[in-house]
């Protein structure tokens, strides 16, 4: 979801296009207030749950990852399994617990 005040940092962003003198300071200082409020959004809770959690979300996030380097070439499950090192049932799960999407979306 894209909130107001995230919208805002992000006009502000573009904005410094218009005063390049002023990239380098204020760049980094606005991408963090995106990645904060992105982190304060409800997008938050899945990043943190990727970045945190045990191995099993490592390798979700791997074969999450994959499907979206590759999302023109065919997917073939058996792939994403072997990449994850996990079940059929456990890694549908996982993905979508992640991601709000299956593998085919």
């Amino acid at each position: 979801m894209f909130t107001a005040p995230r919208f805002s940092a992000c006009c502000r962003l573009v904005d410094l296009l218009a005063n390049p003198q002023d990239i380098a300071f204020l760049s980094g200082l606005i991408q963090r207030e995106i990645i904060y409020r992105i982190l304060r959004g409800l997008e938050g809770a899945r990043l943190r749950a990727i970045a945190t959690l045990g191995d099993q979300s490592h390798r979700t996030a791997k074969a999450i990852a994959s499907t979206t380097a590759n999302y023109a070439k065919t997917l073939r499950a058996e792939e994403l399994v072997q990449l994850a090192s996990m079940g059929v049932s456990t890694l549908l799960h996982h993905f979508h617990a992640l991601s709000a999407m299956s593998p085919l979306q």
